[in-house]
């Protein structure tokens, strides 16, 4: 409030304290630095296409022109942060005191003057809502990435597992058939230890040797 009252002020003292012949020196001066600045700065916003008043446009008009552009872009600054609605809604609140101040002057370098300001704290408050979404889409980018990078993770991981799982199956089947394989040989041992060893008939064979007298 102290800045809006400031401002305000200072456009009062100008006009009571400048001569005009100097203040239309220091309004030219101030619009060619204020065109410079805009070729300097480009901008391509959606919202407005520049601050500087037509020579033809009276200052309701251009009161008119600042207020409609106050309105378009004041629900851009909705879903904006704390910290940073506070500074879109102070810029909007000084574009709206310069529009309605421009609205009952009739100095044509005053109502310049005021022009410009509005235009200035409107792109001033677009530029808030462009850097938010700036930093929303880095922000959301850098989210995807870190699923990303999560996801292959959880691949790597799960085809590691799913391999130690299809060793540990291969080992157990290959331990089970040495098992088998050693309950077989067991048992054929087992039964070549019980089996004869003679010759069925081997001892009718044997010749009957006489008894000693």
């Amino acid at each position: 409030m102290n800045r809006i009252l400031l401002t305000t002020f200072t456009f009062v003292a100008l006009s009571f304290v400048v001569t005009p012949e100097a203040f239309g020196e220091a309004v030219s001066q101030d619009e060619s630095h204020g065109h410079h600045h805009g070729h300097g700065h480009a901008h391509h916003g959606s919202f407005h296409h520049g601050h500087q008043m037509d020579a033809a446009e009276t200052a309701e008009e251009a009161a008119k022109k600042c207020e409609g552009q106050l309105e378009e872009i004041k629900g851009a600054g909705v879903d904006l942060p704390a910290d940073k609605k506070a500074e879109f809604d102070y810029n909007l609140k000084i574009a709206g005191v310069e529009a309605k101040t421009l609205k009952g002057t009739e100095n044509q370098g005053h109502s310049k003057k005021h022009s410009h300001s509005c235009h200035r704290h409107l792109k001033d408050a677009e530029k808030i809502v462009s850097r938010h979404k700036k930093d929303l889409a880095r922000q959301k980018k850098a989210e995807e990435r870190k699923a990303s990078a999560l996801a292959r993770k959880a691949e790597r991981e799960a085809a590691k597992a799913k391999r130690e799982a299809e060793k540990a199956e291969r080992a157990a089947t290959h331990q089970h058939k040495n098992h088998e394989h050693e309950k077989q040989s067991a048992l054929d041992h087992g039964r070549s230890e019980g089996a004869s060893q003679e010759v069925p008939g081997a001892d009718a064979a044997k010749p009957i040797t006489e008894e000693k007298k």
